[in-house]
Parts: C-alpha cells; sequence; structure tokens
C-alpha cells in the first residue's frame, strides 16, 4: 500500500455527510460529530495508520464523556438544594450581623449629637 499524503488529501463537507449517512444506519452518535473534527480525525487516523484508533472508538468515547458530564451535573444539581440551604444560613447571618453594625453605628451617631449638644451649651458660658 502506497503513502498517503494528508498534506495533499482534500476532505469535503460532502465527503463528511457522504459517510455519515452510510454510517448512521449502523452506528448512534454521528448526529453529535462536528463536520470539522470529523474530517480532522480522518486525516489523523490516515496520518499515523493506527487501525486501533478509529471512528467508532472515537465516537464511543465522545459519548462516554457526555454520560460522565450528565453524571457530574446530576450530582451537583442534587447537591444544590443543600447549597441553597447553606447559603440562606450564611445569608442571614451576613443580616444579623448588618442589623446589629446599624445598631452600633446608630448609638454612636446618637452619642455624637449629644456630646455635641453639650459643647455647644459650654460654649454659651465661655
Amino acid at each position: 500500500m502506497s503513502e498517503i499524503d494528508t498534506d495533499k488529501l482534500l476532505l469535503t463537507y460532502d465527503d463528511y455527510y457522504k459517510f455519515k449517512d452510510k454510517f448512521a444506519k449502523n452506528h448512534e452518535g454521528i448526529d453529535d460529530l462536528d463536520p470539522k473534527k470529523f474530517l480532522d480525525d480522518i486525516k489523523f487516523m490516515i496520518k499515523n495508520k493506527n487501525r486501533k484508533h478509529n471512528l467508532k472508538h472515537q465516537i464511543q468515547k465522545n459519548s462516554n464523556t457526555k454520560f460522565r458530564n450528565m453524571k457530574y451535573l446530576k450530582k451537583k444539581i442534587h447537591h444544590l438544594p443543600q447549597s441553597i440551604k447553606h447559603l440562606r444560613r450564611s445569608l442571614n447571618y451576613l443580616v444579623t450581623r448588618l442589623n446589629y453594625l446599624v445598631t452600633r453605628l446608630n448609638y454612636l451617631v446618637n452619642s455624637l449629637k449629644y456630646l455635641v449638644n453639650i459643647l455647644i451649651y459650654l460654649m454659651h458660658f465661655l
């Protein structure tokens, strides 16, 4: 078998859709493939002549990744109510502390007003 020069190999999107129509009859998940990635994968397989690294394996790998991502999302969604509960607790604590701070600031302002009034009163006698 002669060497194939992948730099001169021109695969078009028409080639992709022809192959997809033939391949889709026997395999699921072909619709999720990106045409550009598909053509790059074909060039990669030809360049390395690695028969084990075929398109079916690539599709299986992609679907496994999607499955893992879905599992991860389901786990995150499952823990979401607990996270919201912790967030509410934190916000309640923050509001309580802010309320306390405002009360203290109010007390300080009132004390300063009282001191200013005393100073004004004392200024009248001088």
